[in-house]
């Protein structure tokens, strides 16, 4: 699932919800090529995916650029 910055909160809101008392959760965007491989070193380790969502090409540029920005606005604070 993407989350902008608008929806990050309720997005994480939503995943707590599912966990159970003492558990943990690790929220992870990762590019579909690895996702396979990915979910079975996570399944290999105890854990379990509990869902996957396939990410539009559009939403992927949006967050690319996103993050170009915020790696310039981050340079630019420590010039």
């Amino acid at each position: 699932m993407l989350a902008f910055p608008g929806e990050r909160l309720k997005v994480a809101a939503e995943a707590a919800e599912t966990l159970e008392p003492g558990s943990c959760a690790l929220m992870l965007l990762v590019e579909h090529v690895w996702a396979a491989r990915a979910a079975d070193a996570v399944r290999e380790a105890g854990g379990r995916v509990s869902g996957t969502v396939r990410i539009s090409p559009d939403h992927v540029e949006q967050a690319r650029d996103a993050y170009r920005e915020a790696v310039a606005v981050a340079a630019a604070g420590r010039s």
